[in-house]
């Protein structure tokens, strides 16, 4: 039924709002985004297990609603950081980009189940996912060299993206 799905990712990506919204306060916005990119790649690399039982289904899609929605959050806190004075503009295209995504993500996911099947989306899912982790540590990298700031030295595989390729997915 479609409101199992959506009342827990609606709750759970409003009530991530808030503590994001804390956490970039204390430790930035990339950190607070790679943390919640690293949880939404576990929670697609594990989709093909936690499918299959009710109660950890429901674990992973309210991981994915404050997580995977939570990443609103520090995305257009970076943008405004950026270009404060068009952040309106920053912040439109940010959102066209989001409905572009989920459009693409459907198509994608569809040609996904054809070509190799259901249990291999998550996989599908994690790729991108990944995709976005790196594309989000070299935007960091530029904007702190931007800034005159020293670049972090921090690799670009975060323990979550680490652990998959450890575990060989």
């Amino acid at each position: 039924h479609r409101d199992l799905h959506s009342f827990p990712t609606r709750r759970s990506s409003d009530l991530s709002n808030l503590p994001a919204g804390r956490m970039i306060d204390k430790v930035g916005n990339h950190k607070v985004l790679t943390f919640m990119l690293g949880f939404v790649l576990v929670d697609f690399v594990l989709l093909r297990w936690t499918g299959s039982n009710l109660w950890a289904a429901i674990a992973a899609i309210v991981i994915w609603g404050a997580c995977g929605w939570g990443t609103v959050v520090p995305l257009q806190h970076r943008l405004v950081h950026i270009g404060p004075s068009i952040a309106p503009i920053l912040l439109g295209l940010n959102n066209s980009a989001i409905y572009l995504g989920t459009a693409a993500a459907g198509i994608i996911g569809a040609a996904g189940i054809q070509i190799l099947g259901g249990r291999y989306l998550g996989y599908i899912g994690a790729i991108f996912v990944a995709a976005s982790m790196i594309a989000s540590k070299l935007s960091a990298r530029r904007i702190a060299i931007a800034n005159g700031q020293k670049a972090t030295g921090d690799s670009l595989a975060t323990p979550a993206v680490s652990m998959v390729l450890a575990a060989g997915v």
